[in-house]
């Protein structure tokens, strides 16, 4: 996983395919909120901080997901 996890932030770097990237980077930080939210609740800042940068790239491209959801 963490391959994967610095491979997407390579690719985020690097400005290639953004909209796919943010995807694939979407189901993970989901898991480590939820992983702060059930078992280690001090920590629980940095998930939030993970997930509120992902919504906001997001929300930046969701013109590129306009065809998901039509």
């Amino acid at each position: 996983v963490a391959i994967f996890e610095v491979f997407i932030g390579f690719m985020l770097l690097i400005k290639k395919w953004v909209p796919f990237v943010i995807l694939l980077l979407a189901p993970i930080s989901l898991n480590i909120l939820l992983f702060h939210m059930f078992l280690d609740i001090p920590a629980i800042a940095t998930a939030i901080v993970v997930v509120a940068l992902n919504a906001m790239l997001i929300y930046k491209y969701r013109q590129n997901y306009s065809a998901l959801f039509t």
